[in-house]
This record gives structure tokens, C-alpha cells and sequence, in this order.
């Protein structure tokens, strides 16, 4: 078959007048549009240009031996079609037969074997790129080997296949020079099945809760690699593709994220990882506490703050009975029965996930008892002494509750259930005045007393 072919073509070259004059050889033959389809398939266009506007030229015949780099084959087998419909060519001009020859790493674009009738072939294009022959694809039974190019070039000897073209001059079909000069590829001649590039994955911080994330990005990508975003070493979503730019994943939520770019098949990692993390939503907040309450009156009491989201160094104002009192971090005074105690922090968080800066506490309606004198109380006899770092209280009656407070009015000491005479120890305690606050049934006895 293929002695056939040769034979056929060396028929219509007989037919051709001598090589035409310069200036009806203005033309350009290109190979253009190198394209990996897949890790296996691999696509160009033939065009040829008429780069002489002063004449009209129509085409008369065009065959083209174009070499192939053996070393794309990776002990595969090779075949080489024409996509049907690609050409721009009339069809008397579009080349019947395309032939692939492995032992000589060759493509032959065989011509129509019957010629064109002069007035009836192609008027080949004066813009750029030109008039497409066709789309020629090579196909691999297994993947092209990595990082190699196919270096597509015409070949101008009859070994394996010489590239030539014929015009019509008037009704002569005319060969014309073919050579290098106006031969050639304009292909990429892109490197075959490649590692995708590594580029560098930006991005990560916190956000407030319920705030919608941050966006995960890549400095950089190419065009025919797909990147596909890894939220904890999970896929997520569908892959984005290059653009040879950088490109973005959008706004994401709490987790760690990667990318690996994919191109038929081959995958890298890109460089580095980013960390997202949530952060909750503060409300500012306060509540107060009274180290006493019901208290007997003349016992001190201390009211403290008990905050959220105050920041290192939140501020107060103390209000007694809708009055301002004070702007201390606690609160010490004799309350009154009936007094009512609250508070308004100024937070001194700077944190953007803080809501609200200023917070009033809950209130405190004091209940104050004015307490019984220290004796014969009826049938109820108390006494209350101190001696050897030790308060002791004795109570005809069972004593419900004894507390002991300190001078500040802190609760310090608290017993329960006691008849008789009871020690309790105040060896960790200061040798200063405390408030023993005795209850039984329904009345409250207090005194003062010295430890020592």
C-alpha cells in the first residue's frame, strides 16, 4: 500500500512545471496548535498562509512529511488519524490519506491522488494563521512518556516523505520551494505528560463563628492542570482549572487545607498547607456575688464580680440603689435592709469576635437583720470566747448555722448543726477581730470577738 502511495506521487509531480520564481513562493506551511488531549492523545493543525496579498493563490496540490521524536513512543504503538471535518480546504484539495510509518517516526499527508481543476481549488488565506489543512491526532496505546516532546518538524528529502506545494499560475500547476525558511512548526512542542508545577497554597487564620470562613488560594497555576482543594486530607468539592494565574477555592470553614494539581493522571502536591480555625462569639456579660447575704446589721459586705468577656482589664461602675457608688473591681460597704446592688462592666477585650463592650449584672436586694444581744436569752443561753488561736461557742439550744466572718465581712468559717460547746480551730487565721453570727430557729445572734 504505501508503494502505491509513492508511486501515485511521484505520477503528479511529473505533472508540475519547474520550480516557481521567488515571488510565487510567498507562502508559510506551519505546523500549529500542539494540544495534549490526554496522557495518551496529542493533536496539531497544519495551515498554510499566503503571505504575498498582491496575487491570489490557489491551491493546487500539498503533501507533507512531518517527523516524530521516538522517544514520546514509551513502548507504546502509534497511531495517527485526521479529524474528520477539521480542514477549510475544498474537498478536491483534502488530503485522502494520512499514513503512519513507526520504523520511520515519520507522518505522511498523502495528496488527493486526482488533482484540482484549476479555478476550483482553495484560495489559500492571507491572515494569519491561514487556511487550515487539517487537525492530525496521535495516538499512543500507552501514556506518552513524561517530560518528553514531540518536536514535530516538516522533512523536505524523500526519506521517509518530502513536504511540498504546487500553485495554479493561470491554468499551470506550478511546484513551489519548500524548505525551512518557509516550512516550519510553530507548535509548542510541549513536553508530554509533565508533573504539574508546584506552587505555593496561601491563605488560613481565624474567623468569628458564623462569620463564613476565610478563602483559600494559589499563588500561581497552569493552564491544563486541574487543582483540587483537600479539607483534612479529604477532596472537597469539584477541581478548579488553571488559568496561569493565581487562582482561589473560595471562603472555607474551620479545618487544614491542601491542593494537589492533576494533569492526565499525574498529580503534585502543592507547596505548604493552611490552617483555619473558628472562633466563638463572646457577649459581654457580668454577674455579682455578695460575700454575705442575709447579713446581720454591722457586718461588711463585699460584692465581687464575676465576668465574661472582660477582657485583661475590664472596668466597673458600682450603683446602690440606681445611685453611682463606685468604681473600684469590688464593692465593700454596710448595707442597709432593702438596698439594691448591681454593676456595668466596660469590657477591655479588643477581640473583633466580642459583642458588645458594656454589660450590667444581675441585682442584689440585701436582706439585714438586726440581731440579738449575746446572754440569757429567755431559756437559751449563748457564750462566745476566743482562746489559743480557737473560737469557741456554746448554746443551750441546737444552733442551726455558725458562721464566722472576717473583718472585711468575708465568710470565713461555717458550721452546722451544733448543741453544746463546740471548738473551731482558727490556726490559719490572723489574730484580729471576727464576726460570729450564731442562728437558731428563727433568731440570729451576732458578736464581735478577738482571736488570740
Amino acid at each position: 500500500m504505501l508503494l502505491m502511495a509513492f508511486i501515485e506521487v511521484n505520477a503528479t509531480q511529473r505533472r508540475y512545471a519547474p520550480l516557481a520564481t521567488t515571488a510565487l513562493s510567498d507562502y508559510v506551511f506551519t505546523i500549529e496548535n500542539e494540544a495534549q488531549v490526554s496522557d495518551r492523545i496529542l493533536e496539531f493543525d497544519l495551515y498554510l498562509l499566503d503571505t504575498d496579498p498582491s496575487q491570489v493563490f490557489e491551491l493546487g496540490l500539498i503533501q507533507a512529511g512531518i517527523i516524530v521524536n521516538p522517544l514520546i513512543y514509551n513502548g507504546g504503538t502509534i497511531t495517527v488519524t485526521r479529524n474528520v471535518g477539521s480542514s477549510q480546504m475544498v474537498p478536491t484539495n483534502v488530503p485522502p490519506n494520512v499514513v503512519w510509518r513507526q520504523d520511520q517516526n515519520a507522518i505522511k499527508l498523502v495528496p488527493n491522488a486526482g488533482g484540482t481543476i484549476p479555478g476550483a481549488g482553495t484560495i489559500i488565506s492571507t491572515v494569519a494563521p491561514g487556511t487550515r489543512l487539517c487537525r492530525l491526532r496521535i495516538t499512543n496505546t500507552v501514556a506518552f512518556s513524561s517530560g518528553v516532546k514531540a518536536n514535530l518538524m516538516h522533512n523536505f528529502t524523500t526519506v521517509p516523505y518530502p513536504t511540498s506545494v504546487s500553485m495554479f499560475q493561470g491554468t499551470i500547476n506550478v511546484m513551489l520551494v519548500s524548505d525551512v525558511t518557509n516550512c516550519y512548526s510553530n507548535a509548542a512542542n510541549i513536553a508530554l505528560n509533565t508533573i504539574p508545577t508546584v506552587f505555593v497554597v496561601n491563605g488560613g487564620g481565624s474567623y468569628c463563628q458564623n462569620n463564613g470562613g476565610l478563602p483559600v488560594d494559589l499563588l500561581n497555576s497552569e493552564t491544563g492542570v486541574s487543582y483540587q482543594l483537600y479539607k483534612d486530607a479529604v477532596a472537597l468539592g469539584t477541581a478548579i482549572n488553571g488559568t496561569g494565574s493565581a487562582i482561589s477555592f473560595g471562603n472555607q470553614l474551620a479545618g487544614t487545607y491542601t491542593v494537589k494539581g492533576i494533569r492526565f493522571g499525574i498529580s503534585a502536591d502543592m507547596t505548604g498547607s493552611v490552617i483555619i480555625s473558628e472562633d466563638p462569639t463572646i457577649i459581654a456579660d457580668v454577674t455579682i456575688d455578695p460575700s454575705s447575704n442575709p447579713v446581720v446589721k454591722g457586718i461588711p459586705v463585699i460584692f465581687t464580680p464575676v465576668p465574661v468577656g472582660g477582657g485583661t482589664s475590664p472596668t466597673y461602675q458600682w450603683y446602690k440603689n440606681s445611685l453611682p457608688v463606685a468604681t473600684t473591681d469590688t464593692y465593700s460597704y454596710l448595707p442597709v435592709d432593702g438596698d439594691q446592688v448591681y454593676a456595668v462592666m466596660t469590657s477591655s477585650d479588643t477581640s473583633p469576635c466580642l459583642t458588645g463592650s458594656q454589660a450590667q449584672s444581675n441585682t442584689i436586694t440585701m436582706s439585714v437583720s438586726q440581731g440579738t444581744n449575746i446572754g440569757n436569752n429567755g431559756d437559751i443561753k449563748i457564750d462566745i470566747y476566743a482562746f489559743d488561736k480557737n473560737i469557741f461557742v456554746s448554746c443551750s439550744e441546737k444552733a442551726n448555722q455558725v458562721y464566722i466572718y472576717n473583718a472585711l465581712g468575708s465568710l470565713i468559717k461555717l458550721e452546722n448543726n451544733i448543741f453544746g460547746l463546740k471548738k473551731i480551730n482558727m490556726n490559719d487565721y490572723a489574730e484580729t477581730y471576727y464576726f460570729v453570727k450564731i442562728v437558731t430557729g428563727n433568731k440570729v445572734y451576732s458578736e464581735k470577738v478577738l482571736l488570740k
